[in-house]
């Protein structure tokens, strides 16, 4: 045997032995420390019986499966019967489920099963990964009905159809006595009501318009000051009649108008009045133009000339005068005033006497 020989078997044996001592510190157990690791799930399975009958035995209307239930507070875990196995049931619990914890068995949430399934330790303390736990119930659910849809009822559309015109005479049941004019009348059919209208001399005449067909042979009902008719009638679209007399069991009393209460008129503000500004009086200016009279020139007194003058000559003078005094000197008012050429033609026969005597020495 070389070294090189020896050298192997030398390090093969010392890896054996070191193998030996590591694997027995993990499998040495004293106690459950060993599977510390492994998650705490525990799997419970087994066969399902209804009333001492494994369910499998049994035809049900159920087709999807029955749904069976853990239950434990606000926790739920399903599962179905038959999923693996037929007649036999497997659910899983755990990991994240509190200890200690039991949880009810329910079929299709309607029958509870006589066993329960408990997650935790065993009597000894260790836990087990699968748990065979048969289940008996007392009796086989009843498959919830699949509600079958209705389809709704088509709504027809309405049809517009013509009023109703009616009239007639109304009349009290108990004393025969017509109904006074003022009186207000309406007719209602189940959700209509038409327009009130106004009793005159005991006759009404009223519109009953609904618009729809649907309202067709519906009775009409007559309201008269709060007070019902005895007298229905039914309504006919486009109906003209005259002859729906109207009984009343009584006619209330005809309404009399309120005297107006008298408003009194509403008494407008006063404005005071502004201070008038005194206006000074006009002071009219009378302009009186005073026209000079001249005062006339008294002539040089002229001694006259025995001299005998011709009566002609007077007459020319007196028709000079008269010819050139015209119609001015005919119309000169003795109150006006005398001016300078009224005094000439005054003076104009003595000047011309004293001219032709003067004239008359020189000749």
């Amino acid at each position: 045997m070389n070294f090189k020989t020896l050298l192997i078997g030398v390090v093969t044996s010392f890896l054996l032995t070191a193998g030996i001592f590591v694997t027995s510190d993990f499998v040495k157990a004293d106690n459950h420390g060993e599977f510390n690791f492994i998650p705490r799930i525990i799997v419970f399975q087994g066969n399902v019986f209804i009333n001492g009958k494994r369910i499998s035995e049994y035809e049900t209307d159920i087709t999807d499966g029955i749904t069976l239930i853990a239950k434990s507070g606000d926790i739920e875990i399903t599962t179905e019967v038959g999923a693996f196995t037929a007649g036999r049931y497997h659910i899983q619990l755990g990991p994240n489920i509190k200890e200690d914890t039991t949880f009810e068995i329910w079929l299709e949430n309607q029958v509870k099963a006589e066993e329960s399934l408990f997650y935790g330790a065993d009597s000894n303390g260790k836990w087990s990964l699968s748990v065979i736990q048969d289940l008996h119930f007392s009796e086989m659910p009843v498959a919830t009905p699949t509600p079958t849809p209705v389809p709704p009822t088509p709504t027809p559309t309405p049809v517009i159809v013509p009023p109703a015109f009616l009239s007639g005479e109304i009349v009290s049941g108990s004393s025969g006595e017509n109904a006074g004019a003022g009186l207000k009348l309406y007719a209602v059919i189940n959700d209509y009501t038409s327009e009130t209208v106004e009793i005159e001399d005991g006759f009404y005449k009223i519109v009953v318009d609904p618009k729809f067909d649907y309202y067709v042979g519906e009775n009409v009902q007559f309201i008269l000051e709060g007070v019902k008719a005895l007298t229905t009638h039914k309504f006919v679209s486009g109906e003209f009649n005259k002859e729906v007399n109207l009984i009343f069991p009584n006619i209330p009393a005809t309404p009399v108008p309120p005297t107006p209460t008298p408003v009194p008129p509403t008494p407008k503000p006063s404005v005071p009045e502004p201070t008038r500004t005194p206006v000074p009086p006009v002071v009219e200016k009378i302009i009186v133009e005073i026209t000079s009279t001249p005062t006339p020139t008294p002539l040089a007194e002229i001694e006259p000339k025995q001299e005998k003058i011709s009566e002609p000559t007077s007459e020319t003078v007196v028709m000079e005068e008269e010819s050139s005094g015209g119609a001015c000197s005919a119309n000169v008012d003795p109150n006006a005033p005398i001016s300078s050429g009224h005094i000439a033609m005054l003076l104009s026969p003595l000047l011309f006497i004293g001219f032709r005597r003067i004239f008359g020495r020189n000749g």
